[in-house]
């Protein structure tokens, strides 16, 4: 089951009716660092692997979007800083 939900970017996960699959980002936005923690820890440790990995990996990938973005911004700053408006060149 774990495999097959992966390929529909879901994660199979435990919660008090046993095992069930969701959205993999919306189960990450919906979920405290120790509920992501606590929720993978209770599957049996191939799964529990496999969720792991998917976890980290797209943790991962949202910190180097975050990063790409940070560089955006301070880019965009930098030149507002340099670039005179209006007022300032009267």
């Amino acid at each position: 089951m774990a495999k097959k939900k992966k390929k529909e970017d879901r994660i199979v996960y435990s919660d008090l009716e046993g095992y069930t699959s969701v959205d993999l980002d919306k189960w990450l936005d919906s979920q405290p660092v120790d509920g992501i923690l606590y929720d993978l820890n209770r599957l049996p440790e191939w799964v529990n692997d496999f969720a792991v990995q998917m976890v980290i990996k797209r943790l991962h990938e949202r910190c180097i979007a975050k990063d790409a973005r940070i560089e955006e911004l301070e880019k965009e700053i930098s030149r507002e800083e340099f670039t005179p408006n209006e007022e300032e060149a009267a």
